[in-house]
């Protein structure tokens, strides 16, 4: 089952598509500005999430992709609005391997990424604020982490937690806290 979210929908509400399990892809249209509360919660199936039109994007809240298992690529590169990720948003989402961040982004919420083994790197733009705690915890396959920049930004407690994988972590100068 594939879902296209029209250009009309703005606001993706609290679990709107949770736990479908033969959700495999969804493409949002260029209006959504957010994406709400466990919108796509626990789709087990959902292997494709297309932000290419997501240009309106400011918010994925909590709980929004959290244990979507097959999910592999995730693209936020054209949201060139999104400014935040909630916590738990992306969290067992085991087989993700490559994000792609828009440098609009400013906080990664608590554990948005936590537990995403499989993911490999990790490069975050100049606009970041502040990474919160336990936000990359147990991704064990993460390799390597680049932080290009920030605002007087922040790296919360234990934000990298048991990635014994890192070999190799650089943190540019907009990082004054970690």
């Amino acid at each position: 089952t594939e879902v296209s979210i029209g250009n009309g929908v703005k606001t993706i509400g609290k679990h709107a598509f949770s736990s479908c399990p033969k959700l495999t892809k969804v493409t949002f249209g260029e209006n959504v500005t957010s994406i709400g509360y466990g919108a796509f919660y626990n789709n087990t199936a959902l292997a494709a999430v297309d932000f290419s039109s997501s240009v309106n994007l400011v918010s994925i809240d909590q709980y929004a992709f959290q244990i979507n298992t097959a999910l592999k690529e995730l693209d936020l590169s054209a949201c060139t609005k999104l400014v935040s990720i909630g916590q738990w948003a992306f969290q067992n989402d085991y087989s993700l391997t490559t994000i792609k961040f828009p440098n609009s982004l400013q906080t990664i919420g608590n554990y948005a990424f936590s537990e995403c083994k499989g993911l490999t790197s990790v490069e975050i733009g100049e606009g970041l604020t502040c990474i919160y705690d336990y936000a990359f915890r147990y991704c064990s396959g993460l390799k390597s982490v680049n932080i290009k920049g920030g605002n007087n930004a922040t790296i919360g407690y234990c934000a990298f937690y048991d990635c014994n994988g890192l070999e190799s972590v650089n943190i540019g100068n907009g990082v004054t806290t970690i």
